[in-house]
């Protein structure tokens, strides 16, 4: 089953926004250059892919805001990638503009699972869960051995009941 990590982008009002990667997300304006100067790289979401990796999974990890992809691009490039499962990142600042990008994702790929990831997630998770019917499930906390556990029991048909977070 292929994993595909996610970053997604966020631009609130012509502004940019960074949520994984740093201590705090945040909105920027754009520099000369139309960006902004500061991207962090989202070390969470890549330290669960090369966990995946090492583990033998097969998994990507997109990060739309260092490559400035607009979710027209991000929904493009999860069609050819054709994943079983997605882990989106999330915050509290970001999470109406990140449950929006969800709904677009299970629309183009009814099939996959995706869960979410971060503070919000991880505080909200049974308002999440109850209220979005896009979202499979929330990995909460610390979530790179949580999701190599869930890719694992998903691939072999396991039940899940036994996923710690």
């Amino acid at each position: 089953m292929r994993t595909l990590l996610l970053n997604l982008p966020w631009s609130p009002n012509g502004r940019f926004g960074v949520r994984a990667g740093s201590r705090w997300p945040f909105t920027a304006p754009a520099e000369d250059n139309g960006y902004i100067k500061y991207i962090p790289f989202p070390f969470f979401l890549a330290y669960a892919a090369a966990l995946l990796k090492k583990n033998n999974h097969e998994a990507l990890l997109i990060d739309s805001i260092a490559r400035r992809m607009d979710l027209q691009r991000v929904l493009d490039e999860i069609g050819t990638y054709g994943p079983g499962l997605i882990l989106i990142e999330t915050s509290t600042p970001s999470f109406h503009n990140d449950m929006e990008m969800v709904s677009a994702i299970r629309r183009k790929m009814p099939g996959c699972r995706i869960a979410l990831c971060g503070s919000h997630a991880t505080v909200f998770a049974k308002n999440v869960l109850d209220e979005f019917e896009c979202v499979d499930y929330i990995l909460m906390g610390e979530y790179e051995y949580t999701l190599l556990d869930l890719v694992e029991r998903l691939e072999r048909n396991d039940a899940l009941g036994q996923v710690k977070g």
